[in-house]
């Protein structure tokens, strides 16, 4: 039987190499006021955005994220989306533990007459939810599916209780302090703020060419036409026809008649109860690696969240326990039908019934109350033993694949290896490196060997330290260019 193809974890990065060397030079100092970041890491980077791991003057951690600006139509709409995110981020912070707080902004003039906008935020020590689906060596069981459900939900609702749509909703965009063993969600930069004027898209930009968000994580109410009464209609001062009470883009068709794209609160509820309840009971997201026209037919059709023509095909991706329990196996699939539903009004109305729902899985399958206690015990559970084993399982993976000369064969071992050294730098992971360092020593001091190799250490290095920032690993990366 073959496979799926497992979900390929992708850093998109369209920020300049220089860019991001600059935010990383060694002890860099950034003011604000009265208050000094010392920059140390790097966290992530994509789109045009770079999250940067600072220290402040007292010593506690902040992510700084900083937007790289080269001038153009691309910069403007993603400069209106950063300050949009900023506004949005802080608002739902002040009001919900399981949303990322936003501390401070400001310019950072990086010199040549660069100015950065940046904002400082709370830093989450640990990984996204699609760094653990990416590592993840078995399935997620019952008890965990019910739990991470649960707490995005219960995130979602005070997103919602604030009229905010995050319009975003991801694994990537769901991050877990180990710590404490909470989850947050971030980036709210295309969010909409359902009581606000505010447009995240630049003027003259038609928003209908186009839908934001990330493709295989959209949901299929973002391409739903809302008719509009022609007097709820106005012209703003860029001569574009608006939404009178909302300003939300509205357009004219041939026959004289409006409407405009749904905006609504139904785009998270359905990307969270039908593709990401779908992908973490299967590891697997079944828009990933489709064309764009193909993605966007299937996420429209729903014919890919079956859950149980999933089940049938490839059982070893979902846990034994929904396999073996057809009642449980078909209220997940009833949730997930509910959630990509073609009519909209019979879909999930509010994050509280997701909630509920999944609570009274939980509650059936689990056989006892279903709540708070649970979900701590199941968290704590996740971030020690069951992530510690999954650890464990790609360190060996991966030392196997070494030994074997086979490790530059597969792209991802270098997001793996940048994965566990984020996660936890025990003695053997040290030693696994140092050996890959002395492999990198070996090419360089040759002058020759295999091509492949070479690229794939000096590719590893270069951005093991961007998140170190320890020389040894630019060293070797520059021997090896």
């Amino acid at each position: 039987m073959d496979k799926p193809p497992l979900t390929r974890h992708t850093y998109s990065d369209g920020v300049p190499s220089w860019f991001i060397a600059r935010l990383l030079e060694p002890g860099a100092r950034i003011r604000l006021g009265y208050d000094t970041f010392t920059i140390q890491s790097l966290i992530g980077s994509g789109g045009l955005g770079v999250i940067i791991k600072a220290r402040r003057n007292n010593g506690d951690s902040v992510a700084l994220k900083f937007l790289y600006d080269n001038g153009d139509l691309e910069s403007r709409i993603m400069k209106e989306r950063f300050f949009n995110e900023i506004r949005t981020t802080k608002l739902v912070g002040e009001i919900s533990e399981r949303c990322v707080k936003v501390y401070e902004c400001g310019i950072y003039e990086m010199g040549g007459n660069v100015r950065v906008p940046f904002y400082s935020m709370e830093y989450i020590p640990g990984l996204s939810l699609e760094d653990i689906i990416f590592l993840r060596q078995r399935p997620f069981d019952v008890r965990e599916i019910c739990a991470l459900m649960w707490l995005i939900a219960d995130a979602i609702n005070d997103i919602h209780r604030r009229n905010i749509v995050h319009r975003d909703i991801k694994p990537s965009n769901i991050l877990f302090d180990e710590n404490r063993a909470i989850l947050k969600v971030t980036d709210f930069g295309i969010s909409k703020d359902l009581k606000s004027t505010l447009n995240v898209t630049a003027h003259g930009t038609n928003e209908d060419t186009f839908v934001l968000g990330t493709v295989h994580y959209l949901s299929r109410y973002s391409f739903e036409k809302i008719h509009i009464d022609e007097r709820e209609v106005a012209e703003n001062q860029y001569g574009e026809f608006v939404h009178r009470r909302t300003g939300v883009p509205v357009f004219r068709n041939f026959d004289g008649s409006f409407e405009m794209s749904y905006k609504g609160k139904k785009i998270d509820l359905s990307v969270l109860s039908s593709t990401i309840l779908f992908e973490i009971i299967t590891r697997h997201n079944p828009f990933r690696n489709s064309p764009l026209t193909a993605a966007i037919n299937d996420i429209i059709s729903g014919k890919k969240l079956n859950l149980k023509a999933f089940c049938r095909e490839y059982p070893f991706r979902v846990d034994s326990r929904i396999i073996r329990t057809p009642s449980l196996l078909s209220r997940f699939a009833e949730m997930i039908h509910r959630g990509s539903q073609p009519d909209m009004i019979q879909s999930y109305g509010s994050a509280a019934e997701i909630r509920n729902d999944i609570e009274n899985i939980g509650k059936r399958a689990l056989g006892r109350k279903f709540g708070a206690e649970t979900i701590g015990t199941a968290m704590k559970n996740f971030f020690g033993v069951t992530l510690g084993e999954d650890f464990l399982l790609t360190l060996s993976n991966l030392e196997n694949a070494f030994r074997g000369g086979t490790i530059c064969d597969d792209a991802d071992n270098i997001q793996r290896i940048i994965l566990l050294y984020k996660l936890r730098r025990s003695d053997r992971f040290m030693e696994f490196v140092k050996s890959l360092l002395q492999r990198a020593d070996q090419i360089a001091g040759a002058g020759k060997g295999d091509e492949k190799e070479s690229r794939f250490l000096a590719r590893l290095f270069k951005k093991l330290y961007q998140f170190s920032m320890e020389k040894q690993h630019l060293a070797a990366a520059e021997a090896l260019q």
